[in-house]
């Protein structure tokens, strides 16, 4: 008979968690997908930042969107001096409160509640921190503001692939560069990750990876991950997305990577294939 793991409610999930063979790896996504579980159209967001919010916050917005394009610690998921607590932030009234909500104009991080981060918390994460979320949600039928609470601004590190990826193996989308930027092909030859990131220092948007080829220091068992540069897409575990089928986590959407080739072949989309030594 085959061994049976079984757990309840969030303990024991560490151990649940090694129980599981590392599976392929899925690309992670926050609208929701379904209207019925987000009370929003697809692809409109639950909530957003307004100018109410970055004229009380303006410390927040100088770091999220900064100035100088050379200021990568927001991309980077580097951990500021400061709090990055989101208090106030309006909510559509038909907005659903599931446990992922969709906020477009974040360019880095996810909103989770605490259901999600507790879950999140017993999972393989890079280095990251949670930060206070509130939302100001107007009642459908009074308008009157109710401050929902129990959400979480999970910032992460992401990965450069400065130590992990092997970059003269790799392969990178270079049409955009060469199309609209006239660049030449061999302005774009990318072998050391100096080479890589010295596209962008020079004035020029970050190449972006068709093939990502990793050597054998990248940690496999990482549960949730993502990219600076390299790839605009966040990836979670087989693990980590049985769990969430399991405890019924709404707001998530997720894609396999043979599906998603396979739409981006028909749609003529990007697509970026994962490769593992």
């Amino acid at each position: 008979m085959g061994h049976r793991v079984s757990y309840n409610g969030f303990l024991g999930l560490n151990d649940y968690m090694k129980t599981l063979k590392q599976m392929d790896y899925f690309i992670f996504t926050t609208d929701g997908g379904d209207p019925k579980v987000t009370g929003m159209n697809m692809g409109t967001s639950q909530a957003w930042f307004d100018d109410d919010f970055w004229s009380k916050n303006q410390q927040i917005k100088a770091f999220m969107w900064p100035d100088d394009r050379q200021d990568l610690r927001f991309l980077s998921g580097t951990k500021p001096e400061f709090n990055l607590d989101l208090i106030g932030l309006p909510m559509h009234k038909n907005a659903k409160h599931t446990d992922l909500i969709y906020l477009n104009s974040l360019l880095h991080g996810y909103i989770v509640s605490s259901r999600f981060r507790e879950l999140l918390e017993h999972s393989n994460l890079p280095p990251h921190h949670f930060y206070k979320v509130t939302f100001s949600q107007p009642n459908k039928k009074t308008n009157e503001i109710n401050e929902v609470n129990e959400y979480w601004y999970f910032y992460f590190q992401n990965e450069t692939g400065e130590k992990v990826l092997e970059f003269d193996k790799s392969e990178f989308e270079t049409n955009f560069h060469t199309k609209y930027l006239n660049l030449q092909k061999d302005e774009l030859k990318v072998s050391t990750y100096e080479e890589y990131l010295g596209i962008f220092h020079k004035g020029f948007p970050a190449l972006k990876c068709k093939k990502m080829v990793f050597n054998g220091t990248f940690d496999r068992n990482l549960d949730f991950w993502g990219c600076r540069f390299l790839s605009t897409k966040s990836y979670i575990s087989e693990n980590l997305l049985k769990l969430i089928k399991e405890k019924k986590i709404t707001g998530v959407k997720t894609i396999n990577q043979t599906l998603a080739k396979r739409r981006a072949e028909i749609l003529g989309d990007s697509y970026c294939e994962l490769i593992f030594s």
